[in-house]
């Protein structure tokens, strides 16, 4: 039998389970890693699918169409990602505070813009 145990930061609740920390040498096969894999995967997900709704507000608002775009794809997504970071003390989901929505309106008048200039 192995003597290797947890590490501090892991949580063991009643009934067996646990919570492993990354640290832990367990970690790699746990349960714990699976879900934290699947959760970071449905954040990928989610800024994807809010990534795609800001490029077809822009393109329904300004009447472009990036298709025929020149600027590479990282020049969008840098600047939703700022606009993202300007905004992240709000809640994804949260339209009670109007910095969500001003933060679109930025991406795609800032996207408008640099097309105009091109």
């Amino acid at each position: 039998m192995s003597d290797t145990k947890c590490i501090m930061g892991c949580k063991h609740f009643t009934g067996g389970e646990i919570k492993h920390h990354k640290d832990c040498p367990f970690y790699p096969d746990s349960l714990s890693k699976m879900y934290d894999d699947l959760k970071n995967r449905l954040n990928i997900r989610r800024e994807l699918i809010e990534f795609l709704d800001s490029i077809r507000d822009y393109m329904r608002e300004s009447g472009n169409n990036i298709a025929n775009d020149e600027r590479p794809s990282r020049e969008f997504v840098d600047i939703f990602m700022e606009a993202k970071k300007e905004n992240q003390q709000t809640p994804p989901g949260d339209f009670s505070d109007s910095r969500n929505i001003a933060g679109l309106k930025r991406i795609t008048n800032e996207l408008f813009f640099k097309t105009k200039e091109i």
